[in-house]
């Protein structure tokens, strides 16, 4: 049998299948009936005397509950422990990732540059390739003009 009831100051009676939790009170399909009905809170009174009749023997001594609890405190120290492991774990893949993003826009700028870089020499080569041949042209003009000049006769030989 799984009874599940409150009997408040031996006026008011709660009883159902309603699980005493936030989780049940918010998501679970439960209910409750809640009553000040004499019959009914002295039924459950009555009961409540019963079971706790029944289970007293069950009921754990000074060492043995010391135990357990401390047996219970340990296991949620491990617990706490585990979590913080796991958090620790989570935060150092963040950091990674955030680092990682950082190195591949510090690369991205880097090759940005670099190419920009490229492009400016490679403006600057040409713009010195265009002159020169500029240069080689006029002096090709003065080379032919001078030989013109000299294969031309003068006047008065």
């Amino acid at each position: 049998m799984h009874n599940k009831f409150v009997v408040i100051d031996d006026k008011i009676l709660c009883n159902g299948s309603f699980n005493w939790t936030a989780q049940a009170a918010k998501y679970n399909q439960e209910n409750v009936m809640v009553t000040d009905h004499p019959f009914y809170i002295k039924s459950f009174i009555e009961e409540f005397d019963r079971l706790f009749e029944k289970f007293e023997g069950n009921r754990l001594d000074k060492e043995e509950f010391a135990a357990r609890e401390a047996e219970w405190e340990a296991q949620k120290e491990e617990r706490r422990v585990i979590r913080e492991e796991k958090q620790k774990i989570k935060d150092e893949e963040k950091e990674a990732k955030r680092v990682a993003r950082e190195e591949k826009k510090k690369a991205r700028e880097e090759e940005k540059k670099a190419k920009a870089e490229a492009k400016r020499i490679a403006k600057e080569e040409k713009k010195r390739l265009k002159e020169e041949a500029k240069k080689q042209k006029q002096e090709e003009k003065e080379q032919k003009e001078k030989e013109e000049e000299e294969q031309t006769p003068e006047a008065g030989e």
